[in-house]
């Protein structure tokens, strides 16, 4: 079971390859698709194993006779009432990621962010965090306090102050021009220099 909410869009994920029988998430963080829209998959091996005990949505099918079947399917879970709005979104996104490719925004924002931490540690300012692309996720933490996160926030760069530290992130969207305008107003304030 694997809830992908917080990588979906940012990490490859090969549910096959690793052979995760239910997978669900949010799809309002890396894909960017608002809030409102999530997911669930689940294998047939999983739905064979754990029967549905109740019918959701469109689990019953009508048949020849007039009487209702219950189907053991995905429809079970199926909450009713969709939001055509909010998959027209989610499918716009998709496709963006997919044009991009996965891949490709993992290392570019994997590129970045070790960017931004090389040149904090350079100015000999501790990280609390590891330090290696492959031993981190797509945030990192750094000293901070509440003024500096409103001067960041005046720029419209947005931190999240936790136990003293201001933890920050890009986005494929974000380049270097921007996290130099992150770097240039961190290092003022915490930098040697």
């Amino acid at each position: 079971m694997l809830d992908v909410t917080q990588s979906l869009g940012y990490v490859d994920i090969d549910v096959m390859r690793d052979q995760i029988d239910v997978v669900a998430g949010s799809c309002y963080k890396w894909l960017n698709a608002g809030y409102g829209t999530g997911f669930m998959a689940v294998s047939g091996r999983f739905q064979e194993r754990f029967k549905a005990r109740m019918g959701g949505f469109m689990s019953y099918r009508m048949t020849d006779d007039g009487s209702m079947r219950f189907e053991n399917s995905m429809a079970n879970y199926e909450p009713g009432n969709l939001n055509p709005e909010n998959y027209a979104r989610l499918s716009h996104c998709l496709e963006e990621k997919t044009q991009v490719g996965v891949k490709l925004i993992e290392k570019h924002n994997s590129d970045l962010l070790q960017y931004a931490l090389t040149k904090i540690d350079n100015q000999g300012i501790e990280l609390p965090d590891a330090f290696r692309p492959e031993e981190r996720g797509a945030f990192a933490r750094v000293p901070g306090d509440d003024n500096l996160m409103a001067v960041l926030e005046d720029t419209r760069i947005y931190t999240a102050l936790r136990g003293g530290y201001l933890r920050f992130g890009c986005h494929f969207y974000n380049n270097r021009a921007d996290m130099d305008r992150f770097l240039e107003i961190y290092l003022s304030r915490f930098g040697n220099s």
